[in-house]
């Protein structure tokens, strides 16, 4: 697995350079896999996470919503989605829109099937439902709109509901306790440094104190 997560560091420009705006394909190239690598990039999202402005409570429940909205088969609004779920209940919006990159083209087939066959056994069609296309066509799917929707869309979305819903409280639980615990231990991190440091001036001072007395007695 490790070729997987392997960064080719000979690609990368080292030194002064100017920066280069990327291209769409670049950009599509970068999303569908990140040039520093799949571990790299969750260790940076943990970061961005851990570092993010706003409560626990806000942090967690919009990265909760924004991984649940990525559930239901609305492509291309699952941000919007998801920022309308956050906000009302104190989620950061922010958080929300970063959350959707649950859903992308790696967890997409998985989550598409699942929520498909579980939606078409909710509303009793799992013996009559059609398969599950591999390819489609958006034309094509607009032009049966009425079709798509009765026999795609809405069992998708039936059984998206229940398993984003499970997913994005695991995330909420996991995010909300992990940031609590991150803040708690840097807030005693920074409170026994200052005391050290508050110690250390004290000496400091003390000894200075010490010196000019030395200086000022042989100067008398």
């Amino acid at each position: 697995m490790k070729i997987f997560f392997k960064v080719n560091k000979r690609k990368r420009v080292r030194g002064r350079h100017k920066k280069r705006r990327r291209d769409w394909v670049e950009h599509i190239q970068e999303y569908l896999w990140p040039s520093i690598g799949g571990r790299a990039f969750l260790r940076f999202m943990e970061i961005k996470l851990k570092r993010a402005r706003g409560s626990a409570h806000a942090i967690a429940l919009g990265f909760a919503m924004g991984a649940f909205a990525s559930f239901t088969p609305f492509m291309g609004f699952h941000a919007l989605l998801g920022i309308v779920l956050a906000v009302p209940f104190g989620g950061s919006a922010i958080m929300a829109v970063l959350g959707t990159i649950v859903g992308n083209p790696w967890t997409f087939p998985a989550i598409w099937l699942s929520s498909y066959n579980l939606g078409n056994f909710l509303l009793g069609r799992h013996h009559s439902a059609p398969e599950f296309p591999v390819t489609f066509e958006f034309s094509e799917i607009w032009n049966n709109l009425a079709f798509y929707t009765d026999n795609f869309i809405w069992p998708m979305l039936v059984g998206g509901v229940p398993i984003g819903a499970l997913f994005a409280m695991a995330i909420y639980i996991v995010l909300y306790n992990n940031l609590n615990r991150y803040r708690k231990s840097r807030a005693k991190f920074l409170k026994e440094r200052r005391s050290k440091l508050a110690v250390l001036k004290d000496k400091i001072a003390e000894k200075t104190e010490k010196v000019v007395e030395k200086v000022v007695g042989k100067d008398k």
